[in-house]
């Protein structure tokens, strides 16, 4: 759990504006995930040592595709992207991608 427990976890819908906070934290993402998958062709830290991460940007233009920021108190903690991208008729929502920054993680963000 959060160490203080008067922390408030909010789940906020992004807006366009929002684009450029989630592609920034979409880098950290993969730099996360690279811990599971570095051992897959083409996940080798690249040579910049920036990560690249996919175009973020239809989960903002799409119908049925939504992001949102997760913040801890006003601290920004990681996002949430949900779609409806392969599911079933008995499936309302995918969660696409779902990211605590490392500072969150473990502690009951999610």
């Amino acid at each position: 759990m959060l160490k203080t427990s008067e922390a408030k976890i909010h789940l906020i819908a992004a807006d366009l504006n929002d684009y450029p906070r989630l592609q920034n934290l979409a880098r950290f993402y993969v730099y996360d995930m690279s811990r599971y998958c570095g051992f897959l062709p083409g996940w080798d830290c690249p040579e910049n040592g920036l990560y690249e991460c996919y175009d973020c940007k239809k989960y903002f233009t799409e119908k049925e595709r939504y992001p949102f920021l997760i913040r801890v108190d006003k601290e920004l903690a990681g996002f949430v992207l949900i779609n409806k991208v392969g599911t079933t008729p008995s499936v309302d929502w995918n969660v696409g991608e779902f990211f605590v920054i490392a500072k969150f993680q473990r502690q009951g963000v999610g």
